[in-house]
């Protein structure tokens, strides 16, 4: 899980403590990087810019979205 969705009631949500730092060793090691939601594609692109970072979330091999 990317984040903790429980508490949203500050309007901000942050990454699971050593996400990025996986999601960069993955990616300094030669893996591919994809997350999957099944939120819509809308709100995974939002989420994912601002919990990534526009460099990290244009850096992932693929993303999946529901409906």
């Amino acid at each position: 899980m990317l984040c903790d969705m429980s508490d949203r009631s500050s309007g901000e949500v942050e990454p699971r403590p050593g996400v990025l730092q996986l999601m960069d060793d993955a990616r300094a090691a030669g893996l591919k990087v994809a997350v999957c939601s099944a939120a819509t594609k809308s709100s995974v692109v939002f989420t994912l810019k601002n919990l990534l970072g526009e460099q990290r979330f244009s850096s992932l091999d693929v993303f999946l979205a529901g409906g």
